[in-house]
């Protein structure tokens, strides 16, 4: 295995550019540029409904003493660091890493307030045409919601005009998310989101596009286990 460089940076404040819980679509696609890694969207979907408990239970079981919704707990966690992000109340350190002898580098953003991790955020691009982006968001240590992306183009579609007035080849984008809801560290549910961006033609803005509770999912990222030991480790080994 080798290992990486990693080089930490101390900033303040990192803009939440691929993230919030409602999706935006990139700029338009090119032949030169990184695929479309759009912004998170809230998903609006509710859970399925609780199942009934047994009647006979009811004498020897604890009092209920939280009945919120996890979905609104996520919700409410979400806004508040959209809220500490806004105010500047974030400090975020970020390690860098280049595979020698692979066409794969990326980046790690750790991000905490004055309770503790709140995000971490890890780039990868793989080559020239594929990329992908995980957010994984904390209340604590604890792991609350999570947003994939992966995106690979391909030259395709009409020809388009350059700024220079020249023509070049049409590019398409394959976009695919994933967003993942947990609760007390249990995934307890999934949404996907999966579209295709040809330059030189009009399509629905994947904000327009509305979450399923099936599709294709991110498999190319490292995983929410791999990108903690980061943020505790601060170095990244390649694979």
């Amino acid at each position: 295995m080798t290992t990486c460089r990693a080089y930490p940076l101390r900033f303040l404040t990192v803009s939440l550019t691929v993230l919030c819980l409602c999706a935006c679509g990139g700029p338009e696609p090119s032949d030169d540029r990184q695929p479309v890694v759009p912004e998170a969207e809230a998903a609006e979907e509710a859970l399925p409904p609780v199942p009934e408990t047994d009647p006979t239970l009811a004498d020897t079981r604890p009092p209920v003493t939280n009945t919120q919704d996890p979905i609104d707990w996520i919700r409410e966690r979400y806004s508040d660091f959209q809220r500490i992000e806004r105010d500047g109340q974030l400090d975020c350190d970020t390690v860098t890493y280049e595979c020698p002898g692979e066409a794969r580098f990326g980046s790690f953003v750790f991000c905490y307030s004055d309770v503790g991790l709140t995000r971490i955020t890890h780039e990868m691009t793989l080559g020239d045409h594929f990329g992908v982006t995980e957010s994984y968001f904390y209340d604590g240590e604890e792991l609350y919601f999570a947003h994939l992306t992966q995106g690979a183009w391909s030259f395709g579609g009409p020809p388009r005009i350059d700024e220079a007035g020249n023509e070049v080849p049409g590019t398409i984008d394959e976009v695919h998310e994933e967003r993942r809801y947990y609760d007390q560290g249990a995934l307890i549910q999934r949404l996907f989101k999966d579209y295709t961006i040809t330059s030189g033609q009009s399509s629905p803005g994947p904000d327009e596009i509305p979450n399923r509770p099936t599709g294709e999912g991110v498999t190319a990222g490292l995983g929410s286990e791999a990108v903690f030991d980061v943020s505790t480790a601060y170095t990244y080994d390649c694979p």
